[in-house]
């Protein structure tokens, strides 16, 4: 998935933990061979084929669960989350020779995509249709994670991937929680929050000027204006479910501030704060779903 993946057991877990891995690692390779949009003979890459081709793709029916889901979850965020850019959102994402103003996508709105439950098949109404993965595969390994450390009886772990998507079981040696720090981007020695996970998933969406570097004009797109969003703000989504909570802190990052209450009102088991830096790169609590005892603010 083109990230670092982290993995602690503790317990009976540790006894077993070459086991554990390696059965995380198959599972992880597995997802990616389905879903990655970097893999030409992906399951994803061919179903986006079918949909540029003949506006529709016979979907497998874990992938047609999974995309249901993900196109709910959207649907209850107004719409500001969309996966169905695909390589018009990467091609942008990476170019530097576009200017800001001339961006105009052309990604297909939630209600042009159709899904058949009876022949496990997406129906696009716009010609434009490609599904992104990235906004929600890290959310699928997690969930994928979580099966396999049941399965072993694992009692106490935690798992990350990339430190964005992060997935916390049972308790932390020196405590009944497993604490996890949202870090300050402008003070390596400082942090900005900090959640306390009990068998619970954390998102992290986020954009700053360091990313620049990387992706010039910001790794998101705003599906509505068309424009990547550039604001430095970070989106934390707290949750029971690691793909929701993934569509959540990608919605938020650009969601404007008159409908983040409404949106957030959707989603009760999800607690959504979301950080914004300043011009003195001083950091602010801007906006928090529900009261939580297990958020503290540096």
């Amino acid at each position: 998935m083109g990230t670092l993946l982290d993995v602690v057991c503790l317990g009976n877990g540790a006894t077993q933990f070459d086991v554990i891995f390696q059965a995380i690692e198959k599972a992880v390779s597995q997802l990616e061979e389905k879903w990655s949009n970097y893999k030409s003979n992906s399951t994803i890459s061919r179903i986006n084929k079918s949909l540029l081709t003949h506006s529709q793709a016979e979907v497998p029916q874990d992938i047609f669960r999974a995309l249901k889901q993900v196109h709910r979850v959207s649907q209850n965020t107004d719409g500001l989350f969309n996966c169905w850019g695909g390589q018009k959102y990467n091609k942008q994402k990476f170019s530097e020779a576009i200017e800001h103003e001339n961006y105009e996508l052309t990604a297909p709105h939630l209600s042009d995509i159709i899904f058949d439950e009876a022949k496990s098949t997406i129906v696009s109404r716009n010609s434009n249709a490609q599904i992104d993965s990235g906004g929600f595969g890290k959310g699928l390994a997690i969930n994928a994670v979580r099966e396999i450390l049941d399965s072993y009886k694992v009692h106490d772990s935690l798992i990350s991937f990339g430190g964005s998507s992060i997935y916390a079981k049972g308790q932390h040696p020196y405590g009944p929680y497993w604490p996890i720090s949202i870090p300050h981007y402008y003070k390596s020695d400082s942090h900005a929050l900090e959640l306390k996970l009990y068998t619970t998933c954390v998102s992290i969406s986020g954009h700053h000027p360091g990313q620049r570097k990387v992706k010039p004009h910001g790794h998101v797109f705003h599906p509505e204006n068309k424009h990547p969003v550039d604001h430095n703000r970070v989106a934390i989504v707290h949750g029971p479910d690691a793909v929701t909570a993934e569509v959540l802190s990608t919605a938020f990052l650009m969601a404007p501030s008159n409908r983040m209450t409404s949106i957030a009102q959707a989603f009760s088991l999800y607690a959504i704060y979301v950080l914004t830096y300043d011009e003195g790169h001083e950091v602010n609590l801007t906006f928090k779903s529900i009261e939580h005892e297990e958020v503290t603010q540096a």
